[in-house]
């Protein structure tokens, strides 16, 4: 099974204020034999996005937790849901611009419903059809800890929570961590990061470390 390790070692982060406790590792080791069934790994993450960059960073996080003893059948896990590359939401531009016009209060306001409804409707049963056979959750990389519009909040939330509930443990991989969190997204946010599944959190250079902490 996957072994997930905390550790207290100088120089790794520490919670940011989303977190009760320390959930902190400088490892993620596979314990791994000849007789040992390989663990079956889901990631999640932005793998369909746009951003090409940010296939690319899924791809290769895939292709090395295999090679450092996940199952081959390890993948990824889109957090908007989408199955391929090109598969787009839309009116996404038309959608961005209108929010881009709103006070930010009425922003924050409008986004709720929708998220509300893709939760239910799209991105918890793509979740959780995915997280069928996993052994546990990797979550990264990419800039996911960030809270725009509650985006990333309420997904990582719904994926943590979708994780917990098969009693699959967690970690934050690699994940850059942006700062300007609103209320609203620490709120959904504090209960998922201190999830006793989520057993360690890795963020990707110094400036995210000192976000986090």
């Amino acid at each position: 099974c996957l072994r997930l390790r905390r550790a207290r070692a100088k120089g790794h982060a520490r919670p940011m204020p989303l977190v009760s406790e320390a959930v902190v590792s400088d490892a993620v080791p596979l314990a791994h034999d000849a007789q040992a069934a390989r663990p079956v790994l889901r990631c999640f993450n932005v793998r369909y996005s746009p951003n090409l960059g940010d296939g690319l960073l899924s791809e290769c996080l895939e292709r090395a937790l295999i090679d450092h003893g996940a199952d081959p059948a390890t993948t990824s896990i889109d957090l908007a849901a989408r199955r391929r590359y090109g598969e787009t939401l839309a009116g996404r531009g038309a959608i961005m611009r209108a929010l881009e016009a709103m006070p930010a209060g009425l922003r924050g306001l409008a986004v709720r419903a929708p998220l509300a409804l893709a939760s239910r409707r799209s991105w918890a049963p793509h979740y959780a059809a995915g997280l069928e056979g996993a052994d546990a959750v990797v979550i990264g990389g990419g800039n996911l800890l960030a809270d725009l519009d509650l985006n990333f909040p309420t997904k990582l939330a719904l994926a943590i929570g979708q994780a917990a509930r098969r009693r699959l443990p967690v970690a934050l991989f690699a994940c850059g961590v942006s700062s300007g969190w609103s209320r609203a997204g620490l709120a959904r946010a504090r209960p998922a990061f201190a999830d006793p599944h989520l057993r360690a959190v890795f963020v990707r250079d110094p400036e995210s470390q000192a976000v986090w902490n």
